[in-house]
């Protein structure tokens, strides 16, 4: 078994979110500040469904949903003050309530899949669910210290995608451009591809002291 404990500030989180109670040393003094927390991370770690996660705090399944104003009124049933007029899908909303809600929550390590593909059109669909796709994120004490995900290489669906990104991100013109570069290229061929991303700072975070900001690492 491996572990890390470490002295964590919980007077920011909501503590109307479930997910984050049973983090809580003491229940009854909801800011109590600091908090000792132990981290294990003795495998397997847990799995979870991103879209599962914001149904188990809003009692809605946003993959059932049909609008971005519904979408945008799970999260203001939350809690939450978005700006309606900032969100073009609503895998961008439920991105945002995962990020705001569920993220700090995210204490010992979880792997998150099940990403909105409205989000990450470059990424391979779910072969499950095809408003899915194929990445994942890792996250220990409420941050993000990992991804991957499976990319696109069919150069047809490719180009759905980019037609699809490019009236909705007029203003990435130059991003939009070497998209475009690539796409021609897949045509001639590209094996299954994917990738991992691990952040050192964060790992060096692991190595010494957890109690440090990330940007005293940097």
């Amino acid at each position: 078994s491996s572990y890390i404990i470490f002295d964590r500030d919980v007077s920011h989180i909501p503590f109307n979110n479930p997910l984050q109670m049973s983090e809580q040393s003491n229940p009854d003094d909801q800011h109590h500040n600091p908090t000792t927390i132990k981290v294990d991370l003795t495998p397997p770690w847990s799995r979870k469904s991103l879209f599962a996660l914001i149904q188990g705090i809003s009692g809605i399944d946003m993959l059932s949903i049909e609008s971005v104003h519904d979408a945008v009124q799970v999260a203001k049933s939350l809690g939450l003050a978005p700006n309606p007029h900032t969100f073009t899908s609503i895998g961008q909303v439920a991105l945002y309530i995962f990020n705001q809600l569920i993220v700090p929550t995210l204490i010992q390590p979880t792997v998150v899949v099940g990403y909105p593909v409205d989000e990450y059109p470059f990424i391979k669909s779910d072969w499950h669910y095809l408003r899915l796709v194929g990445r994942f994120e890792v996250f220990i004490r409420g941050t993000k210290w990992a991804s991957g995900h499976t990319s696109l290489t069919d150069p047809e669906k490719y180009r759905t995608q980019l037609t699809r990104r490019t009236k909705t991100d007029r203003q990435k013109s130059d991003q939009i451009h070497l998209l475009d570069a690539f796409g021609r290229e897949l045509h001639y061929g590209l094996p299954p591809t994917g990738g991992l991303t691990m952040y050192i700072d964060r790992l060096f975070m692991l190595a010494t002291d957890p109690n440090w900001h990330l940007h005293e690492y940097i």
